[in-house]
């Protein structure tokens, strides 16, 4: 017998982790400890089996994973099948806020396996209370605010690239989130975007929270040329996020952007953190927010993600600060990790309104958000379709954007290889204070991490010298740069050598170069070795061209 059911509050939708090949469990892991995601995964026949026996039991099996199926049911039937009794509870959907809130059912038993399909299943687990890690636009309201996509693509440094031509073209880049509303912002932008939804009843045109909508025109003002598909993971309800990640690893993106989480302190969902290591493992880069108002967030502390936290701008757009709505801190979940890794921009405290974005009119988002008095509200309406918003979950597309044009002109970086760029080019903030209490300072801090995303940098950084010589800005680093910029990158056959080099060069040298930020001996051995001999030499093939070509000047006459 199969039985649908349409998606609602009350629907319960539960994670079935199968039987892997190998036997063993997702689950039996020590903490830190590596593994090879691909022992995990179930034989095919073990999904089709799995299917089949729940459709047989009455349940509706929603999407596949990886590791794992969803199914869903009314609350009598599961916990007449499972013999549990479950219990709903509220939980807000934006950090920061009390409401609006959506309901996810737990419960206090254990959650055993039944006899007839224990040969299929290791575990049953239920989702767990997820959270958007953003804030709430009049078009033009008194306050500083920043508006898309100009202030946010000059900001990110984006503009340099594009103006050479790096706009996204041909990466994919999934995001997990509230869906997408064609809002009459992006009618005329030209953009290619796709919805997908975690469960096919939903309505792919609407988005019931507006967040999507809003936080999605932060990574296209950075990579305006990308192929970009919003995963739809909530109906207005409680947030699935496992499936909502499944979906984007089974679309095959370049990057997949997720601004949610929930607090690290609960820590980590196996079968989701699995997911995102096998992912990472198969080349997909994984940007996580890192959470608003103190609390770092789960997934964003796992050290395969870029967890991306905030930095802040004045009226004045020339002076930068940890920003005091976004989180920072150590993680309790694996040793030696502190988040977030860099930054993108995030507003102050109480609630990070800076930056003017369209939503879908009269949704959860633009109901809580709108009215009220900056800074404690946007001061618009609440149902015109428009809010001044920010928090990490704006930052993390906006960092999305900038890997894009990374990997449109180096389309083999390795998601290590692209943390660390944009580890090594962000921008230092040196002033502020997080949300979680720490103060910026020099070099890598704890409230901003590495520092803000540099679209520019990130694109153009000669690693080794700059890390070397300690900074991109001495003569050494710029007399590089600009002999590459002004000869090879012009010349057909500096051209080629670049395009060589880069194979190699931006694939190695990023990790070299910040073994070098850490290692004074060998930075220095190889300053003085490598890189001081190459500038010597350049510097007097530069005197000799210099003298050669006025010698010749004056036998012309030229002068």
């Amino acid at each position: 017998m199969k039985t649908e059911h349409k998606k609602s509050n009350d629907a319960v939708y539960a994670t079935v982790i199968l039987r892997s090949r190998t036997g063993k469990s997702l689950f039996d892991r020590k903490k830190g400890e590596k593994r090879n995601t691909k022992e995990f995964r179930p034989h095919s026949e073990t999904f089709i089996d799995a299917k089949n026996e729940f459709e047989a039991l009455g349940f509706r099996v929603v999407s596949k994973g990886r590791f794992s199926i969803t199914i869903s049911s009314t609350q009598e039937k599961f916990e007449e099948f499972f013999n549990v009794k479950l219990t709903q509870e509220e939980h807000p959907v934006f950090a920061g806020r009390d409401k609006p809130t959506a309901k996810y059912y737990v419960t206090k038993d254990e959650i055993k396996i039944p006899e007839e399909i224990k040969d299929l299943v290791d575990r049953i687990t239920l989702p767990k209370p997820a959270k958007f890690f953003e804030s709430a636009s009049a078009p033009n309201p008194e306050y500083h605010c920043l508006y898309l996509p100009e202030d946010i693509s000059v900001l990110m440094r984006g503009s340099p690239p594009h103006a050479h031509g790096r706009t996204g073209n041909e990466i994919h880049v999934v995001m997990v989130d509230s869906g997408f509303y064609q809002h009459k912002y992006y009618d005329d932008k030209g953009y290619s975007i796709s919805v997908e939804t975690v469960d096919d009843t939903w309505d792919t045109g609407a988005d019931e929270y507006g967040h999507g909508t809003g936080i999605a025109a932060n990574l296209l003002a950075v990579a305006p040329d990308i192929d970009f598909t919003m995963v739809k993971m909530s109906a207005g309800g409680s947030l699935y996020t496992l499936d909502g990640f499944d979906k984007a690893v089974d679309l095959k993106p370049d990057i997949i952007t997720c601004s949610w989480g929930w607090d690290a302190a609960y820590g980590p969902d196996a079968t989701l953190e699995t997911a995102i290591e096998d992912a990472v493992d198969d080349g997909i880069v994984v940007i996580f927010a890192c959470g608003n108002g103190g609390s770092i967030s789960c997934p964003s502390d796992m050290p395969e993600v870029i967890s991306v936290g905030g930095a802040y701008i004045d009226e004045t757009l020339t002076n930068w600060e940890a920003a005091s709505y976004a989180s920072s801190g150590t993680s309790p979940n694996y040793a030696n990790r502190d988040v977030p890794d860099v930054c993108g921009i995030v507003g102050h405290a109480p609630h990070g309104i800076l930056i003017v974005m369209p939503t879908e009119p009269d949704c959860i988002y633009d109901n809580s958000f709108g009215g009220g008095v900056f800074p404690n509200g946007d001061e618009t309406e609440p149902d015109d379709g428009w809010l001044v918003a920010s928090g990490t979950s704006s930052a993390a597309p906006m960092v999305a954007g900038v890997v894009a044009l990374m990997l449109e002109k180096n389309p083999d970086l390795s998601p290590e290889v692209v943390k660390t760029i944009l580890q090594l080019t962000a921008r230092d903030i040196t002033q502020g204070t997080s949300a979680s209490g720490h103060n910026a300072a020099n070099g890598v801090d704890l409230a901003t991490g590495y520092g803000l995303v540099d679209g520019a940098e990130a694109l153009e950084a000669c690693f080794i010298a700059t890390a070397a010589y300690g900074s991109k800005l001495v003569p050494e680093v710029q007399m590089l740069r600009s002999i590459r910029d002004s000869w090879l990158q012009i010349s057909g056959v500096g051209k080629h050598l670049i395009w060589k080099a880069e194979e190699i060069y931006y694939r190695r040298s990023p990790i070299l170069a910040k073994i070098m930020r850490k290692n004074p001996k060998l930075k220095s051995l190889l300053k003085w070795v490598l890189v001081a001999p190459i500038v010597k030499c350049l510097r007097l093939s530069t005197k000799f061209t210099i003298k050669l070509n006025s010698q010749n000047h004056k036998k012309r006459g030229d002068y």
